[in-house]
């Protein structure tokens, strides 16, 4: 198992080299994000959660340049969501920033069946 370790900083995009297919699970720990691959690796992004200096939130941008839903929050609660809490927020909400991300898909998860990731903060 392999971490990369990314630092936010005062650009509002980070990109990382993953696909969504790619990606088990988003987790929050205090300000950063950790992104769980399905291989085993995992991308931890330092201070996500920290706004950059024009007090802009961070957005993550995947590997093919689209937005994977995931966007830095002033909240200070930490969280971590599996598989049945990913399924519970696509059905909140989530499912619907999926579908206008993908340009209308509406299947709500990838090509072998499993959910798609979603945004640890969004609780809506």
């Amino acid at each position: 198992m392999a971490e990369q370790v990314i630092q936010a900083g005062p650009e509002i995009g980070i990109r990382i080299d993953a696909m969504r297919e790619d990606i088990s699970r988003f987790s929050r720990t205090g300000e950063d994000l950790i992104v769980d691959l399905r291989n085993g690796d995992r991308i931890l992004v330092r201070d996500f959660y920290t706004p950059a200096e024009n007090n802009s939130l961070h957005s993550l941008i995947l590997g093919d340049s689209t937005e994977a839903g995931v966007v830095g929050t002033l909240d200070d609660a930490d969280s971590t969501f599996g598989q049945e809490e990913q399924i519970a927020l696509a059905g909140l909400g989530a499912a619907g920033l999926g579908l206008a991300l993908s340009g209308g898909d509406d299947g709500g998860d990838d090509d072998d069946g499993a959910p798609l990731p979603t945004d640890p903060t969004d609780g809506t």
